[in-house]
């Protein structure tokens, strides 16, 4: 990749962000909808849906998230460098906040339609979405990740305040280890060989502060600081040892998921693997090729529009989904049809979201931002 094309936008992860994405749907909207009584879904829709759609692939589409982390990993890496801390802070409020404001209350308002009230549950899950607040319960399930992402955000803008952003290649093998450390110690707990670990059952807090300490999923982020620091960068290649603890550590977390996902199953591990890789692959390619993708402006425009598109996607559509699934099911609608016509119309509310709403809000939030560090500014002066 030449000088300029390192300095471009790599649409090839707006793809296969927006393909994660709709790995994540398939998940809720065609898997656990109907196979899963335990899950929101399931309860939104009335339990309309009579099984699961296309099991052998909706069933991987938890496989989503982790990508997610890895192009988490690739993105904030590349934005930290030559960042200023306020500049940092700045663009990741501007990329988080407004959608999930719109995002959370356009659930609650489909919630309490579907509902016929407002509940202190269903408030109480809006506060904690509009807050950020890092446990449960939240207007939808999928907010869990946001937590896991800031945690990230936090350790790389501790570096760039300290102005240590090249240390992030280090960030990364902490995580790595302490990743692989946790899975190993899972593994070794549920085979069986320590039965004392595997009689441990730690409580829901625990088990949260494990996700935003990054214990659990550190390796898929390194993962992605490792693909920008060699692939965008062009900096020496990590040491191998830490090339082979985050794959295994991957490799394992996505095995324990695989079996634990939507209930104890044994589907086979290789379509996770194979959906994950893939996916990995593909953006190692489109860095590659980036100049050549860039070459066509109306696919550039398209991909960066799905892209923009990701994140309210993966905010909106469980909730609001099954609820129009439901709706549609009860009118006689055919499961497909009703899943495509759910999709359909959460994309639409995407495209509105980050066409008007969202454009709209940040510039009222940026413009906030920079008044109050201006008089920050002026009462240290």
């Amino acid at each position: 990749m030449n000088t300029n094309a390192r300095s471009q936008h790599v649409v090839a992860i707006d793809l296969v962000r927006f393909l994660a994405a709709g790995l994540v749907l398939l998940s809720h909207l065609a898997f656990s909808i109907g196979d899963r009584p335990d899950s929101r879904a399931y309860a939104l829709s009335d339990g309309t849906m009579p099984h699961a759609l296309w099991p052998a692939l909706s069933f991987y589409g938890w496989i989503g998230v982790q990508i997610f982390f890895v192009i988490s990993g690739i993105v904030i890496t590349y934005s930290a460098h030559a960042a200023s801390p306020y500049v940092f802070f700045r663009s990741r409020v501007l990329r988080l906040v407004p959608a999930a404001w719109l995002c959370a209350t356009l659930t609650a308002a489909v919630l309490v339609w579907h509902h016929g009230a407002v509940t202190t549950e269903l408030l109480r899950g809006w506060r904690h979405s509009m807050l950020f607040m890092p446990w449960d319960p939240w207007i939808d399930n999928a907010y869990w990740t946001l937590g896991v992402e800031i945690s990230f955000y936090v350790a790389v803008g501790v570096l760039i305040y300290r102005q240590r952003a090249e240390s992030i290649g280090k960030l990364a093998a902490v995580l790595t280890w302490g990743c692989l450390g946790y899975w190993l110690l899972y593994s070794l707990a549920q085979s069986g060989l320590v039965p004392r670990l595997g009689a441990m059952q730690l409580p829901y807090l625990a088990e949260r502060l494990l996700e935003l300490l990054l214990v659990k999923h550190g390796a898929f982020f390194a993962a992605g600081v490792y693909i920008c620091s060699v692939f965008i960068e062009r900096r020496p290649r990590p040491a191998l040892m830490h090339l082979l603890a985050m794959l295994v550590a991957c490799v394992l977390q996505i095995h324990w998921y695989n079996h634990y996902a939507n209930g104890p199953r044994d589907n086979p591990l290789w379509p996770a693997l194979a959906l994950w890789g893939g996916s990995v692959a593909v953006i190692v390619l489109g860095i590659r090729y980036n100049t050549v993708l860039r070459s066509n402006p109306a696919l550039v425009r398209l991909l960066r529009l799905l892209g923009l598109m990701t994140y309210p996607l993966y905010l909106l559509h469980q909730n609001i989904g099954a609820v129009v699934i439901g709706r549609l099911r009860l009118w006689g609608v055919e499961p497909v049809a009703a899943l495509c016509l759910s999709t359909l119309l959460v994309l639409v509310l995407c495209w509105a979201v980050v066409t008007y709403a969202e454009p709209l809000l940040k510039r009222w939030m940026g413009a906030v931002l920079d008044f109050g560090r201006e008089r920050l500014q002026r009462s240290a002066a």
